[in-house]
């Protein structure tokens, strides 16, 4: 590089002239003379303008509601938990289980199929043998025949109370299962309300960033040429704001890809599927 005129001496009028070598200075005037038409078949021709909205809201809430429409966290925690009396619940359990009409129903069947088996059975060959030993009308027929009913009424106790021992280990199972499905309802609901807070926001950035760019494009555009122009310079590394940044999607990932994880594998779940969730956005 020189200072001065082509002979590198300042002039008369004490004006100072830059010039580089004189194959940079071409490469400089071709590559100048490429750009200008580029940019000019660049300029109001942002491709930001016209982009279809996504329907976030809509999508999630329906068309014709709003989020106020359904009820707030709060008042499905109250209901589901904070208001959850868990011995009045083990009481309807217990109730519905042991003493609904499903055992009563099992006991009548099994005693009726006791009874049968005695009508048919029992009292006949019981009656054959008192007959063969003429004791039919003595008092150990009538002994016998109370024995036989109470082995029966025996047997069919014996069948109620076990039932009902299995029927109380099954309502304390659905017991701890309403618990359990209380509090994953609950968690539900947290992780919609959070999923749509967060797909809104990324809907709302996006919108704000794309009409940004339409507004900022001619202006962007022109990055280039500054960028040129100062090539012999030295110049500056063009950032090209008209190109969408990879980590508008990140927060959004990492939190969709937390939640999915948390729910699956707890902290540490969360902790992975953030990071797969936060991975995934730069895909």
């Amino acid at each position: 590089m020189s200072s001065g005129g082509k002979g590198g001496s300042s002039s008369g009028s004490g004006k100072t002239e830059v010039r580089y070598a004189p194959y940079l200075e071409e490469a400089h005037n071709q590559a100048l003379k490429k750009l200008k038409p580029m940019v000019e078949a660049a300029l109001g021709k942002s491709p930001y303008g016209n982009y279809e909205k996504l329907p976030v809201k809509e999508a999630m809430v329906g068309e014709d509601y709003v989020l106020t429409d359904f009820p707030s966290m709060w008042d499905m925690y109250g209901k589901f938990m904070a208001g959850l009396d868990v011995e009045d619940l083990w009481s309807q359990m217990y109730t519905r289980v042991t003493r609904g009409p499903e055992i009563a129903d099992a006991v009548s069947a099994q005693s009726a199929m006791l009874q049968d088996e005695i009508d048919t059975r029992v009292n006949p060959q019981w009656l054959a043998g008192m007959r063969d030993i003429n004791a039919v009308h003595s008092s150990a027929f009538i002994t016998g025949k109370a024995i036989i009913q109470d082995s029966k009424i025996k047997a069919v106790s014996k069948f109620a109370g076990d039932i009902r021992i299995e029927s109380f280990k099954v309502s304390a199972s659905m017991w701890h299962k309403h618990l359990d499905w209380n509090g994953a309802v609950i968690e539900a609901y947290r992780e919609m309300f959070r999923f749509y807070f967060v797909a809104h926001m990324d809907e709302r950035e996006d919108h704000m960033r794309w009409d940004a760019k339409h507004l900022m494009w001619d202006l962007n555009t022109m990055e280039h040429v500054r960028g040129m122009l100062g090539a012999l310079g030295g110049g500056h590394p063009i950032k090209d704001e008209n190109v969408p940044s990879p980590m508008q999607r990140s927060l959004g990932a990492a939190i969709s890809g937390a939640a999915a994880g948390a729910s699956i594998g707890g902290p540490m779940g969360g902790f992975i599927g953030g990071g797969l969730g936060l991975i995934s956005s730069f895909i």
